[in-house]
């Protein structure tokens, strides 16, 4: 194939895999290295939804560290002088002990959210805690952890400066053009197989437990890179720290026209439990997505393509998404060229909405566009598998959060709202098992 026919096809033919596989290739900036900015105070700034029209007056003098919609945690020149609108709507973090590390974690009812000493809670809004640890991962109460329903999921917060998105994003989506049909991205959703999915699947439930801190967590990695090398891929790890040295898992289809620009298609293979060193087989969190991106994998390394794509299994992402974080760190400091992020987590549980069941697609502003290709690639070609749902809410509750804190595009695909009333019932418990879902 010629590089002007891969050019020509390398949309269509990257909008594709069904059951929530979906790889798309479009123009996109490239995120920048972080800045580094270590002194001055810490203030929350609290909002219903991201509005940077806010900060547009004095963002150039403060660092954004992190934001969900419910709240920016800011860092300010100590002789930083505000006005009185912006001023009430700050909240200083007074007293804050030197070091230690930060989480915002998103929780259904911070209210009923406790956590081990001597970890603090340093702020509650909407569905969000901005949590204090000391040293390593803040933790949960086993009392909190029984009263809590629906989603519970740290980030944790790096103190390096992030990009501020661009205040044109936030706004009207305007009008927009659909994703053409192409019988080659036809021809690709074909060849996804069930049966070779949920082999894979099963693989990673067999493990019992993925949990960050256990051997099985390493054997798992050991036996993806295995699995990707078997579909000829070039698999390696990618190293961070974490109470000792833990290792993300990252495979390569090289572009063929336009190497240096980069697909990703993401999820984390670590499981969490309420016995988690000895039973967290994680069927649905997060062996569910991790199966999908490398029954990707095989069928995608059979096809040249214009752009290079990496597949990436995570770990890490229970204790705040320290896997994704230390790995989207180390690309943007070397300028990578990232077009977008494709992360699913928890896609195995089908729920009781009406059939089909849904895909609910997070995206923030940025990556509207995104998220739309997904929905189209859902629409023109597996629409009777899953119904996509894109909602524009920038949700820090998986590993796509990682790729937002530094200025690249990104989406989250999930089976359920995550609080919504549907929400899978063996979620971080040792019942999450592949006999759940049939």
């Amino acid at each position: 194939m010629s590089p002007f026919a891969l050019r020509s096809l390398e949309l269509a033919v990257l909008v594709s895999l069904c059951l929530t596989i979906g790889i798309i290739v479009f123009a996109a900036p490239a995120g920048a290295a972080p800045s580094q900015e270590p002194t001055g105070r810490l203030v929350v700034l609290d909002w219903e939804q991201p509005d940077f029209g806010v900060l547009e007056p004095v963002h150039k003098e403060i660092d954004l560290l992190a934001h969900n919609r419910d709240l920016a945690l800011l860092r300010m020149p100590l002789d930083l002088t505000l006005s009185a609108e912006f001023a009430r709507r700050v909240v200083p973090l007074e007293g804050l002990p030197a070091g230690g590390e930060l989480f915002l974690w998103q929780i259904s009812a911070p209210r009923l959210a406790t956590f081990e000493p001597p970890a603090r809670v340093l702020f509650r809004h909407g569905r969000s805690v901005l949590v204090w640890s000391p040293d390593g991962p803040a933790r949960l109460t086993a009392e909190s952890r029984a009263r809590l329903d629906g989603l519970v999921q740290p980030m944790r917060v790096t103190r390096d400066a992030k990009p501020w998105p661009a205040a044109a994003a936030f706004g009207a989506e305007g009008a927009r053009a659909r994703t053409d049909f192409h019988p080659l991205v036809d021809q690709i959703v074909s060849e996804i197989d069930l049966t070779e999915y949920v082999d894979v699947w099963q693989a990673l439930d067999d493990f019992e437990t993925r949990y960050t801190y256990t051997a099985q967590n390493e054997a798992s990695a050991d036996w993806m890179i295995s699995v990707f090398e078997s579909y000829g891929l070039q698999a390696d790890y990618h190293y961070f720290n974490l109470d000792g040295q833990r290792k993300n898992v990252v495979a390569t289809i090289p572009g063929m026209v336009d190497p240096d620009r980069v697909v990703y298609m993401t999820g984390h293979f670590d499981s969490i439990s309420e016995d988690p060193y000895n039973s967290a087989p994680g069927a649905d969190d997060n062996a569910s997505g991790t199966a999908a991106f490398l029954e990707a994998a095989r069928v995608l390394s059979q096809y040249p393509f214009h752009h290079t794509i990496k597949l990436v299994g995570f770990s890490g992402e229970e204790q705040g998404l320290y896997g994704s974080l230390a790995y989207v760190a180390d690309i943007a400091a070397q300028g990578e060229d990232v077009i977008a992020c494709f992360n699913l987590d928890m896609i195995a549980y089908a729920g009781n909405d009406p059939y089909p069941p849904d895909l609910i697609i997070y995206t923030n502003t940025q990556s509207l566009d995104v998220a739309h290709l997904l929905e189209d690639a859902v629409l023109e070609y597996v629409p009777q598998y899953v119904e996509p749902v894109v909602i524009s809410d920038p949700i820090g509750a998986s590993d796509h959060a990682a790729f937002w804190q530094y200025g690249y595009k990104a989406i989250l695909g999930i089976e359920e709202e995550a609080w919504g009333s549907d929400f899978c019932p063996w979620y971080h418990t040792t019942q999450d098992r592949i006999e759940q879902y049939p």
